[in-house]
């Protein structure tokens, strides 16, 4: 038996279900924007990869890097480089 769905919800459920995709492609990037090792210099800078401006740190939530999604997604190889560089740098910075 087929069942038909009506436009909308058909609609509805097509877009529910790419937003879920697009999610499951962002959210393991948000790994590379994590605080414990990013100085200033690397906030800016991964800021300015987001196309996000410059924000207080206090104030960073999940909900304002989902807004930045599509960005996250594009620039995840760039992130993985710069959380690499922040990890190396952190150690340096520790042992002085």
């Amino acid at each position: 038996m087929v069942l038909l769905f009506p436009q909308k919800k058909l609609l509805k459920t097509r877009t529910i279900f790419i937003r879920f995709i697009f999610f499951q492609i962002v959210v393991p990037v948000l790994k590379y924007v994590r605080g414990e090792i990013f100085s200033d210099q690397h906030w800016s800078e991964a800021f300015s990869l987001l196309g996000m401006p410059k924000k207080d740190l206090t104030a960073l939530t999940l909900a304002v890097f989902l807004r930045a999604r599509e960005m996250l997604a594009a620039t995840e190889e760039v992130l993985k480089e710069l959380n690499s560089r922040a990890a190396g740098e952190v150690v340096i910075r520790y042992y002085k």
